[in-house]
């Protein structure tokens, strides 16, 4: 009897255990919302690059042109900025909405968002989505997981000139004299192994610095003004009288400054 019990326990086991192995059961993963937002940005982004139509058709020569953009850029009243601002961005994420356009003055993305503390992986997946809505794409410049032929012209024209007068600022800054100091020796550290550990850091390979978008944070979105106030102008309606030359000509003549001798010389011409 003791022996059937342990035959019948060993057969339900290998029943058991053959049936799993050749059925597992699927476990079913719930994808994060978050992750399947960026991949969906991310992936149509990538696909750009396989696009034939021209995916800048919207930026302007001037942005490739870096002394050229400054001129422009002189006037605070200036074309480009409006033109930029009206084309905005309203997207729904994760992390609620976010209110985008571009910020030629800056070179980078300002938004405005429903939550404080947005974390850059979002503000990036709405940026891929940004410069292919507005056929804009040299305006991302983060190159992270793109090729080197498909970076950004605009990298090498603004950040790049920008980190190597850094570096310079910094070979140009005065080195503090360690002379005056006294060197102590530290005896727990052996010769050969501050050799060791030095020929180890010549051999490593220096890791490839990557670019970054900029994204200015405007605030909330009750902040967002959608409708730009036009600037008042009294139109007359082709109306024309004497009278008015008259008004603007008075006006004129009393924000000039000039003595009573030009005043009495004007007031005799008149009559």
């Amino acid at each position: 009897r003791f022996f059937l019990t342990y035959l019948y326990r060993w057969f339900f086991y290998y029943v058991y255990y053959s049936y799993y192995k050749l059925f597992p059961i699927k476990t079913i993963q719930i994808a994060n919302p978050t992750e399947k937002y960026i991949e969906k940005n991310k992936k149509k982004f990538i696909n750009s690059f396989q696009c034939i139509r021209n995916m800048n058709t919207n930026i302007e020569p001037v942005f490739y042109n870096k002394k050229e953009l400054q001129k422009t850029l002189v006037d605070t009243n200036n074309q480009l900025e409006k033109i930029w601002r009206t084309r905005i961005l309203i997207e729904n994420t994760p992390r609620g909405n976010i209110i985008m356009h571009y910020d030629v003055y800056k070179n980078g993305f300002a938004y405005y968002s429903d939550m404080t503390g947005i974390p850059y992986f979002i503000l990036n997946a709405v940026a891929m989505k940004y410069v292919i809505v507005y056929n804009c794409r040299d305006f991302y410049m983060d190159n992270e997981k793109l090729e080197e032929d498909k970076e950004s012209p605009l990298i090498k024209l603004y950040l790049e000139e920008e980190k190597e007068k850094t570096e310079i600022e910094k070979k140009t800054l005065p080195k503090l004299d360690n002379s005056a100091f006294a060197k102590l020796k530290n005896y727990q550290l052996e010769p050969e192994s501050d050799n060791k550990i030095n020929d180890a850091n010549e051999n490593k390979k220096p890791e490839k610095e990557y670019n970054r978008n900029i994204f200015i944070n405007l605030g909330r979105i009750t902040n967002f003004k959608p409708l730009q106030k036009p600037e008042r102008k009294n139109k007359l309606n082709g109306f024309y009288s004497k009278l008015l030359d008259d008004v603007t000509s008075e006006c004129e003549l009393q924000n000039q400054i000039f003595s009573y001798s030009k005043f009495k010389e004007l007031f005799m011409k008149k009559n």
